[in-house]
């Protein structure tokens, strides 16, 4: 489908009546991010007694699927901050994904649902999530979606509008760690100290 009849789509009454199609395309549009970002947009229009019933599918996308886009886990945990229920609900699901997931717990899946699960336990009990208002690492995906965002835009006018708040919370995802920076990590040893030794033989004092 061309950008221009998907905008079209995405604009129609029918799309923005129900919110199982936003939740559909997510899944047949996961490795898009910008895509991604106006979807989870779309669903932020409905109220949370329609999106309640799609929880167990959102939760179950965020770890399933492996793609680059932070937007639908941004929207789940606005959505966790904004009402009581949701949080719980979320929080059980993550825990019984937890559980499942732990015999493999070097896995994406895992260590998604684990940095996803932390957050959702700090909305539950009130604790401060510092990570999702820390300061913007160093990450050089924003700046490819906000490249892409340039030139997409004579094609989709509605994409730049949202290119900042997206680069933004792309700027937040979690680096994986490399095996180079494991294997760099262990071949450093630790160094004898160059400091003279002290004696602890006891001075004669001077008569």
């Amino acid at each position: 489908m061309s950008w221009e009849l998907l905008q079209r789509f995405f604009d129609s009454d029918v799309f923005n009546s129900n919110p199982f199609l936003p939740v559909s395309y997510l899944s047949r549009y996961a490795d898009h991010i910008g895509i991604h970002y106006v979807l989870c947009n779309k669903l932020r229009q409905f109220p949370y007694e329609d999106i309640e019933f799609f929880l167990p599918q959102l939760c179950h996308l965020i770890i399933s699927v492996d793609n680059e886009s932070m937007a639908l886990e941004e929207f789940l945990l606005d959505l966790c901050e904004e009402s009581v229920t949701a949080a719980l609900l979320t929080f059980w699901l993550f825990q019984t994904y937890l559980h499942d997931l732990s015999s493999n717990p070097q896995s994406i899946a895992f260590q998604t649902c684990r940095r996803v699960y932390n957050k959702v336990q700090h909305i539950v009990f009130g604790l401060a999530d510092v990570g999702r208002h820390e300061k913007i690492k160093e990450n050089t995906l924003p700046v490819t979606v906000l490249s892409s965002f340039v030139l997409a835009s004579v094609a989709l006018p509605m994409l730049p509008k949202w290119a900042g708040p997206l680069a933004v919370a792309q700027a937040r995802k979690p680096q994986p760690i490399t095996e180079t920076a494991i294997e760099d990590a262990e071949d450093v040893k630790p160094s004898r100290s160059k400091t003279a030794p002290v004696s602890t033989r006891p001075k004669r004092l001077a008569l």
